[in-house]
């Protein structure tokens, strides 16, 4: 993870107040993170710090495109993606997390790499379904996959007395 030494913001030497920082994310990015479901992208990290003597606060504001695995076809597309959130780091005795937003910090440290929750932040962004979007009516899904996947699926309505399985439940769900 030597290549994400580039996303680390030092605090130590800044003067109470704000700071602005802005990080490209890229392929490169992502290649450092194995297990990523996104494989590339691009990205812009606007950071902003709030310095006072015992508190940090970082406001992060990405945006960009990634590159995903469309749900429905499988085909590649890029997906817009937009992320707007704050961190707290407080100083303490030792680096811990206290909550998802508070992270405390070792007086020792001088700075943050912010690599990891940028990672976050982008996974947290995209959407439960990553499908195509639609555009003026029409799919951008591969045609010839959704001709598959058409010919291949149940065509009409499954008829009540199909299963006599499920016969004994539907009485019981009937006499509630």
């Amino acid at each position: 993870m030597g290549g994400l030494r580039k996303y680390s913001i030092p605090f130590k030497g800044l003067v109470d107040g704000q700071h602005g920082f802005r990080f490209e994310i890229d392929k490169t990015f992502f290649d450092e993170f194995d297990s990523s479901e996104i494989k590339t992208g691009k990205l812009t990290a606007e950071i902003n710090l709030l310095k006072e003597p015992q508190l940090l606060e970082i406001e992060f504001v990405i945006h960009g495109v990634v590159d995903v695995i469309c749900d429905r076809c499988l085909d590649n597309f890029g997906l817009q993606i937009q992320y707007k959130g704050s961190l707290f780091f407080k100083f303490g005795e030792v680096n811990s997390e206290l909550t998802d937003e508070i992270i405390l910090l070792s007086g020792g440290q001088t700075e943050i790499n912010v690599a990891q929750y940028l990672y976050e932040f982008i996974h947290l962004s995209l959407p439960y379904t990553k499908v195509h979007p639609v555009v003026d009516g029409i799919s951008g899904c591969d045609p010839d996959m959704i001709e598959k996947l058409d010919a291949l699926s149940i065509k009409g309505s499954v008829t009540e007395d199909s299963d006599p399985r499920w016969d004994i439940l539907k009485e019981i769900n009937n006499k509630n």
